[in-house]
């Protein structure tokens, strides 16, 4: 029995292929259109798998078999029958780089240019596929159950895997630390607005209390702390309670207008405006927002979100939150309620926001420091957040 394979431009062409070798009792096992590369898609070539007898291989001439050998009838003359010619021959195999595009001309220089740039593409696709497959699997499953994204997770593998060093969990720490960036807390230059945004529940008010108590206590700034939540019930409350142990002032601004004549008057070198906490999947409630973003005139923006929401949701929400607003900074809170570290890295990987400060903790103003990537990157390798 041979079995064999051909190739065509048609379903037809292959199977006069495959008949002119193998014979018309050649029997066809499968057909159908040939897998092919991405980038080449411009092509349709098809082929079929035939089986034949190797004895049944010499078909008789047929031309000669178009004739009875003798008449069907006695008293009828034999009649002339015309020979049926032989299909053509298929067109001589051509590799498929030197086919041209259907539908396009021979000769194409913006063709070939596409084609030139498509192969490169395809080339570096490759590379990347082969770069991933040596990749520490075992490293992509630790940063996994760390609950760092996939994507992510092959970065950071890639990136350790291609410096071969003898320490790789130093390395890990050191790639996470470039991933991320470095800290970037507020910059208190001659006078400057803070203001905290984020979803409810996420801690803005505490951090910016503790900010409060830095800035005044340690740093010896001048500070003013504003209220701009007039939605949650004793919001205010909570910040002018706040504001009395550490001797700072409390403005409240219920709307954007009174806001913005708040800080227009104030003379304080360092201004902390917390907002109401709303939900990042309300046009409006997030519109409201953002209308005391701009009225604040706003120089640091601090997306606050808390270490135990899910990466996905950090990253709608900073978006959400953050918008277009040109001085961005990412804060965490709640660090000691979060069991891993993965959904802060994605997040912060994902967003491409430098890191501001992260909170934990109820000591005051103890539990508040740097967002610093290092400590991440220890939590991954540990398996333990091993502290500010």
């Amino acid at each position: 029995m041979i079995v064999k394979r051909f190739e065509a431009e048609s379903p037809d062409s292959a199977l006069h292929q495959a008949r002119a070798e193998l014979g018309a009792s050649a029997v066809v096992l499968s057909s159908g259109p040939m897998p092919k590369d991405w980038w080449r898609f411009w092509q349709r070539r098809y082929q079929v798998l035939v089986a034949a007898d190797p004895a049944s291989r010499e078909t008789p001439d047929p031309v000669e078999s178009s004739v009875p050998s003798k008449p069907i009838h006695p008293d009828l003359p034999v009649p002339f029958l015309t020979p049926v010619p032989p299909p053509p021959p298929p067109p001589p195999y051509r590799p498929a780089e030197a086919e041209p595009a259907a539908g396009l001309a021979t000769v194409d220089p913006l063709r070939d240019e596409v084609v030139t740039l498509l192969k490169a593409m395809d080339q570096r696709l490759r590379t990347l596929t082969s770069g991933a497959e040596r990749a520490d699997k075992s490293l992509v499953e630790r940063l996994e159950a760390a609950e760092v994204a996939p994507p992510v997770s092959q970065r950071l593998a890639l990136a350790v895997a291609a410096r071969r060093s003898s320490d790789p969990e130093q390395t890990l720490v050191d790639e996470v630390v470039k991933l991320l960036g470095a800290p970037a807390p507020a910059s208190l230059r001659e006078r400057v607005v803070i203001t905290a945004v984020g979803p409810t529940g996420s801690g803005k008010t505490s951090l910016l209390a503790r900010l409060a108590a830095h800035f005044a206590l340690v740093r010896e700034k001048r500070v003013l702390l504003v209220s701009a939540d007039a939605f949650r019930m004793g919001a205010s409350e909570q910040l002018k309670t706040f504001a009395l142990i550490l001797g700072v002032p409390l403005e409240v601004a219920g709307r954007p207008q009174d806001l913005e004549q708040v800080v227009s008057r104030s003379d304080h070198e360092v201004i902390l405006v917390d907002t109401a906490g709303r939900s990042p999947y309300h046009n409006l409630h997030v519109a409201e927002v953002q209308a005391m973003v701009r009225a604040a005139r706003t120089d640091e923006l601090l997306v606050v979100l808390p270490a135990s929401m899910r990466a996905a949701a950090m990253v709608h929400a900073g978006r959400r939150f953050g918008g277009a607003h040109e001085h961005v900074k990412l804060c965490f809170t709640k660090l000691d309620e979060s069991e891993h570290p993965g959904a802060m890295v994605t997040a912060a990987a994902e967003l491409g926001w430098p890191l501001g400060y992260f909170a934990d903790g109820q000591r005051m103003p103890e539990d508040v420091g740097l967002g610093d990537p290092v400590r991440l990157g220890r939590w991954i390798v540990r398996g333990a957040d091993p502290g500010s």
